[in-house]
Formats: structure tokens, C-alpha cells, sequence
């Protein structure tokens, strides 16, 4: 599901890049992100309103055509027994 997000932003839009942000205590995310295939570019120091920064994510198309397909649920069915 999300990797047909990204498929459909680099390939019919075809954008050149998609960004994300969090914040740095959401570690969940950053490490969700990071196997999703970003790269962590950088901070933008206090981008929320509490004062905090935030962390900033970037892929470009030429990585997302690198990432691995993972198979899909319908042809990795295996017999009973």
C-alpha cells in the first residue's frame, strides 16, 4: 500500500522527491522511515509549536527504483501439511 504511494508520486507524477518529517522523539518513526528507504537530511530546529525541531526525510526517484519489491501476500501461499 505504501510503496504504491511512492510508485505513483515517482512514476505518474513523476515527481523527483518526496519528504517527510517527525519529530525526533517519535523513534518508531524514524526507524519506519529509514526501512522505508529515506535518508534522514537534517533538522529544522524549532518547526513545531512547543519549541522542538524536526527531523526531515527525503527519497528521490532514482533510490525508490533501487528499493526491493517485497512479495506479494497472494503468491507466497504455501500447502497445508
Amino acid at each position: 500500500m505504501v510503496r504504491d504511494m511512492y510508485d505513483y508520486c515517482f512514476n505518474q507524477l513523476k515527481v523527483q522527491r518526496v519528504t517527510a518529517r517527525t519529530h525526533p522523539a517519535k523513534r518508531k518513526v524514524i526507524d519506519v522511515m529509514v526501512r522505508m528507504g529515506f535518508r534522514v537530511e537534517g533538522r529544522v530546529r524549532r518547526y513545531y509549536p512547543d519549541g522542538s525541531d524536526a527531523v526531515l526525510f527525503g527519497m528521490l526517484s532514482h533510490e525508490f527504483a533501487l528499493l526491493p519489491v517485497a512479495p506479494s501476500p497472494s503468491t507466497d501461499v504455501r500447502p497445508e501439511g
